[in-house]
């Protein structure tokens, strides 16, 4: 089944500079940007890197972000993402990005960014594309991609076991961290008396 019969929508992000505002008089609405710098190599939206933006013109609602969402980077490492609930600020998704609106009586947002997020199709988008420096995908590319689609329940289930993935990944950077410092002190205290020559 093709993504495209099981999505409501799926297109390019947002142009910014055709909606910027110019100067602080034209400025009718202010949002919040995703941006490549706001997506981690999972997935997972840093708010503290999302770019402010002014818009001078009213922007359609097909680029403003809603709950469920699902985005995908255009350029090489093709990450994928998606909106997990609406919040307090508008936000816009660039156009480094494709947004997927998925069927989520079909396929549920959270299993489809997984799945394209998989070694899967990441090799396939490292074979669609051109063998440039600059790899890029196409939205056409996206909407025609073939999936073998899951019951919900199946896909619950691989949420579920990637988010338990995600909270042990976690734990085990936060030790290896907690490891380096207590190491690291323990090498100074053994070296930290002696002067070097």
């Amino acid at each position: 089944m093709k993504l495209i019969e099981i999505s409501k929508y799926i297109g390019s992000g947002l142009v910014m500079n055709r909606y910027q505002a110019k100067s602080e008089k034209e400025i009718i609405n202010r949002y919040r940007v995703l941006t490549i710098k706001s997506l981690d190599s999972v997935g997972s939206i840093d708010e503290t890197e999302l770019e402010d933006f002014s818009a001078g013109r009213d922007i359609p609602e097909k680029y403003i972000a809603k709950a469920g969402d699902v985005f995908i980077r255009n350029s090489f490492p093709f990450t994928s993402g998606y909106i997990k609930s609406h919040s307090d600020y508008h936000l816009i998704i660039s156009s480094n990005f494709t947004v997927i609106r998925p069927m989520e009586d079909r396929i549920l947002p959270a299993y489809l960014s997984i799945y394209l997020n998989s070694i899967q199709m990441q090799d396939y988008f490292n074979r669609v594309t051109s063998p440039s420096s600059m790899k890029f995908i196409k939205a056409e590319t996206i909407k025609q991609l073939e999936l073998d689609l899951m019951i919900l329940d199946k896909q619950q289930d691989v949420i579920k076991l990637f988010s338990i993935m995600q909270e042990e990944l976690t734990l085990m950077k936060d030790i290896f961290t907690k490891k380096d410092i207590l190491y690291r002190k323990m090498i100074n205290e053994l070296i930290g008396g002696r002067n070097v020559r």
